[in-house]
């Protein structure tokens, strides 16, 4: 059976709305075409030289990375590594913040590399528009119309029965949901009438970072040693805050790659924030407990989940390592 570049983007935008990221962010097909053909897939964090040229070592007709290659518009492709791609005929697809604010994403398979429990998300930030939506409809065929709006992701937040004989239906859903309930609307009900307004209201499905607990406590020193160890980090910073190497560790937050903008909702709630990219004068100022284990050991593990996703794929899978990426060239003295 033949795949083709459309068949991967489609699980992934299943699986990451892009909808979820943010407003500066760049994701999706970033090059190539929907239907070319893949028979391998490179799985990267970076889009990097090394990258490229381990995808046409390999074979694969395809790169999926977490960062994308392109964020801001280009007047010119001239660059040599865009060229090697389209020179090989290799499609580039990028999934950032929409995966960082997915359950099952970057910040969750952290946590779970971690060995964290009783996961919740630190802040409910996504990219997404929350909407407001009130629907006026008969009240012969309310019923199914509820029906099938309830299985969709949105949340029917207040129901009333009108004097007109009509019924109101308010609805709170994300902006990637709209598509899906205009469908339900225009196929269900006849000459419909209905509102949507932007909402302020968070979406607790969705968030930036992640909040859990270790099962037994530890100490700082020796929870900074596990995650070394587990992320195989050459070396991390860890910085006590006003406490000492000794404080016991039991709640823990963190963001994978750079999270010193959910830092605030840490304080009070955990009593380490484990994340990456910490400046000098953040950690000085900060009187929780810090752990910096790199921006890319803290979003490598969420290379695994993409694999899990595109398992319905029969393909062959390749990964950048991490001792063949280029952030290996940083030597920790």
């Amino acid at each position: 059976m033949a795949y083709f570049v459309k068949d991967a983007v489609k699980i992934l935008d299943d699986f990451a709305p892009k909808s979820l990221a943010m407003k500066w962010d760049n994701v999706g097909l970033q090059l190539g075409s929907p239907e070319w053909e893949i028979n391998s897939i490179l799985l990267s964090l970076d889009v990097t030289p090394n990258a490229v040229e381990k995808a046409i070592k390999t074979n694969c007709s395809m790169i999926i990375s977490h960062h994308p290659m392109i964020f801001k518009a280009i007047k010119k492709v001239t660059d040599p590594m865009y060229l090697k791609l389209i020179e090989n005929k290799i499609a580039v697809y990028c999934a950032h913040t929409n995966l960082d604010t997915i359950p099952g994403g970057v910040n969750t398979r952290l946590a779970e590399v971690i060995g964290l429990k009783n996961l919740r998300f630190l802040t409910n930030e996504t990219g997404s528009e929350h909407k407001y939506i009130k629907i006026f409809m008969p009240d012969d065929n309310f019923a199914d119309v509820k029906d099938k709006i309830l299985r969709t992701k949105a949340e029917i937040i207040n129901i009333n029965k009108l004097l007109s004989g009509n019924v109101e239906m308010e609805i709170a859903a994300d902006s990637f949901s709209l598509p899906q309930l205009n469908r339900i609307i225009y196929k269900n009900i006849e000459n419909p009438r209905f509102v949507v307004l932007n909402s302020e209201r968070e979406n607790p499905g969705y968030g930036l970072g992640v909040i859990g607990d270790l099962e037994k406590p530890l100490s700082l020193l020796d929870f900074a040693r596990r995650i070394k160890k587990v992320l195989r980090v050459p070396g991390l910073r860890c910085w006590p805050g006003k406490y000492d190497l000794d404080k016991q560790i039991k709640t823990v937050a963190l963001c994978g790659g750079s999270g010193t903008s959910v830092l605030k909702n840490a304080m009070g709630n955990a009593d380490v924030f484990v994340s990456g990219d910490f400046t000098y004068h953040t950690i000085l100022d900060c009187r929780m407990p810090l752990i910096d284990a790199g921006h890319f050991y803290t979003e490598n593990p969420v290379l695994q989940v993409l694999r899990i996703m595109l398992a319905e794929l029969d393909v062959n899978f390749e990964y950048l390592l991490p001792e063949e990426h280029e952030i290996s060239k940083l030597i920790v003295l």
